[in-house]
């Protein structure tokens, strides 16, 4: 995408090459949602005084520049989990009809989910982050009960 000027939590200044003008980046808004999260396109004057500026003033700005929109981004990282679990689930019971059960069936899948996740973050956090680990949650009592039919 570009060189990053500087880097502030998921804040970035980046200069694009291409085009040889300035952007901010809110990383986590970015990767979780489809069209939000990066500013509009800036001039030297503007990156310089990104750049000058110290951390609080830094961040405010690029929140304004690029948006802090979280709720979109976690609304995105949930709808992601909940096609990770729909594929491994796919996946689990294509496993289980051709080797059957085992003990402690989608166990390593939940850990993984849970780990990759943060699930005691999740479950202490915001709205969002609790349905997140309900998902996570509701996986594992799904992998406890299952039997093939």
């Amino acid at each position: 995408m570009g060189t990053v000027l500087r880097k502030v939590g998921q804040f970035e200044l980046i200069k694009n090459e291409l085009m040889g003008t300035f952007q901010v980046i809110n990383r986590f808004v970015m990767e979780n949602t489809k069209d939000k999260g990066v500013s509009y396109n800036f001039g030297v004057d503007t990156k310089d005084n990104l750049i000058l500026c110290d951390i609080n003033t830094f961040i405010t700005n690029c929140k304004q520049c690029a948006g802090n929109d979280l709720a979109a981004a976690w609304e995105g990282k949930t709808e992601n989990l909940k096609k990770s679990i729909k594929t491994i689930k796919k996946n689990l019971v294509n496993h289980a009809k051709k080797r059957g059960l085992s003990e402690n069936f989608g166990q390593a899948s939940v850990r993984n989910l849970s780990d990759e996740h943060d699930l005691l973050k999740l479950t202490y956090g915001t709205s969002q982050q609790r349905k997140m680990a309900k998902l996570i949650n509701e996986f594992d009592e799904w992998c406890m009960n299952y039997s093939i039919s």
